[in-house]
């Protein structure tokens, strides 16, 4: 045995440089920080959903958002709708119509 060099099992495993981590300590890489700052928007964005349901919590069906619905699940759905194509949520008003579509339908035009 060389003096200086133990086998990892002597004090715990190796520590070999990990390729999926960064070599910066605590800096992701770029495509990372875009993922997650991206996730953090949409996180934000559901949690607006919820705090408008619970807001109007007492108008038209709100309540159901307010009740059933968590962020997570707000959250999901708005990415399967993206997935599919349907819309693209760039702010919160438009996950905010979109939710508000699901619960109470589309508009009409006004019957006169």
């Amino acid at each position: 045995m060389q003096a200086g060099f133990h086998p990892p099992t002597a004090f715990g495993p190796s520590l070999k440089a990990r390729p999926e981590r960064s070599r910066d300590r605590g800096n992701d890489p770029l495509v990372r920080q875009r993922e997650r700052e991206t996730t953090m928007a949409k996180m934000a964005m559901a949690q607006a959903v919820l705090n408008h349901a619970q807001d109007y919590y007492d108008t038209g069906s709100w309540y159901v958002i307010a009740e059933c619905w968590d962020t997570l699940s707000i959250l999901e759905e708005l990415h399967q709708v993206e997935e599919r194509g349907d819309a693209c949520f760039d702010f919160d008003a438009a996950a905010i119509a979109y939710f508000s579509e699901m619960i109470h339908g589309r508009e009409s035009s006004p019957r006169w």
